[in-house]
């Protein structure tokens, strides 16, 4: 009864996709992505609300060393997206696949990713307009802007309503990824690889060329996009084969998360140097390592990892909310010590709240065909365009595999 029970909880927040296909090391590392945004944001509140006189400052404590630079998780984030997005058309290029409906594309990012988003944003202007008691007239033109992803262009500043900025990014790359991927034309392997390197490490540098107006714009991000480029071409062309080394990438893994953090303690003109290629090595051996592959790919690790859009958007209202109450209470003076404890109570409240959430508003715009049922519902006659192939992870099924989507498992 148990087995059956957390079988069909398993299934019930597992994402849907209807092409079948699963790759595990994409939600386990979006796992550890938004894990790193929850620890940071925690610590932050924690930084911010807590009354209790800590016997050192917080600032020399080991634990803020480590969860104060947990927002390399955006940037791991959209590493990812470049990979994800970079499959379907890295595969016309090096397998001769059949080519990318651009219409099916753009289609489904607008039916996938809108509406959780708008529905999210909404949530926010409710909140803006109930409990901080700001008018609605002063909140619906931050709405919009937010909607169509534009409120930094606008207002040259983050977005009022919900996490929006690096969203706004990420939309930028989805219409410049059709026009970017076409560096996989290129045939010989080593020139490809190269011009990616090349143009990651230009834009990586940008932010010391341009340290003013990069941040929040596809330019001063785009690096970790390309290092999804990279990513896909090693999993196009090597994915299918086990790694012969598979204890190196191992080691390559272990050193590169201690290197992720130290880079990201650095100037803003580093950091993206140092942290791009630390990324880069965590994903490849997400896939080439063994031991760093089986961490990724436990069963609720990439269960979390499917949820990551919608803890993303809503993880910051149980962490005020139930803060408030948590923040009177610790164990101790020590302030990691008390971090912790704090991370005790408010991270299961904040996955316990995303699932249901999860399931309600995002869920439901994952099936592909939702847009055209909503449509004949209402009468309105239209066929799907046919809809291009898209490296997403499908739902757990009840053995657990690990096969990768276009060869065998890599193990």
């Amino acid at each position: 009864m148990i087995s059956k029970a957390f079988t069909s909880l398993r299934r019930l927040l597992s994402r849907e996709t209807s092409s079948g296909r699963f790759v595990p090391e994409i939600d386990g590392l979006r796992f550890f992505a938004i894990l790193l945004v929850m620890l940071f944001h925690v610590e932050a509140f924690v930084l911010v609300k807590s009354a209790i006189a800590f016997n050192a400052p917080p600032e020399r404590s080991w634990g803020h060393a480590v969860v104060s630079q947990g927002f390399i998780g955006v940037r791991l984030f959209f590493a990812i997206s470049g990979f994800i997005l970079a499959v379907p058309f890295a595969r016309r290029y090096l397998e001769a696949a059949q080519p990318v409906s651009l219409r099916a594309y753009f289609l489904r990012r607008v039916t996938r990713i809108e509406p959780p988003y708008v529905i999210a944003t909404s949530v926010s202007l409710l909140n803006y307009a109930l409990i901080k008691h700001i008018p609605v007239r002063e909140l619906l033109p931050h709405w919009t802007a937010s909607i169509f992803y534009v409120h930094h262009l606008i207002y040259n500043a983050e977005p009022l309503l919900g996490v929006g900025w690096s969203l706004e990014i990420e939309v930028q790359f989805y219409l410049l990824a059709p026009l970017l991927t076409r560096v996989f034309a290129i045939r010989s392997r080593p020139a490809r690889l190269a011009t990616l390197a090349g143009a990651a490490v230009f834009f990586a540098a940008l932010p010391r060329i341009l340290p003013q107006g990069t941040h929040f714009n596809i330019l001063g991000q785009l690096h970790f996009f390309l290092a999804g480029f990279i990513l896909a071409d090693f999993y196009i062309v090597n994915g299918g084969r086990p790694a012969r080394r598979p204890a190196l990438w191992d080691c390559a893994a272990l050193a590169a998360w201690p290197a992720l953090l130290l880079g990201a303690a650095l100037p803003e003109r580093w950091m993206h140097l140092a942290t791009t290629p630390a990324i880069l090595v965590i994903c490849l051996a997400a896939f080439r390592g063994k031991l760093w592959r089986r961490i990724v790919c436990q069963r609720w690790l990439v269960i979390i990892g499917g949820m990551c859009y919608t803890i993303y958007l809503y993880h910051s209202y149980p962490k005020s909310l139930l803060g408030k109450r948590t923040i009177h209470l610790h164990l101790t003076t020590n302030f990691t010590m008390n971090l912790l404890f704090q991370y005790a109570l408010l991270i299961p409240m904040i996955l316990l709240l995303s699932a249901v959430l999860f399931i309600l508003f995002e869920k439901p715009f994952m099936r592909r065909d939702w847009f055209w049922t909503l449509m004949r519902t209402l009468g309105v006659q239209a066929r799907p365009a046919v809809e291009a192939v898209q490296p997403q992870p499908t739902t757990v099924p009840d053995t657990f595999s690990t096969t990768h989507m276009y060869g065998p498992s890599s193990k």
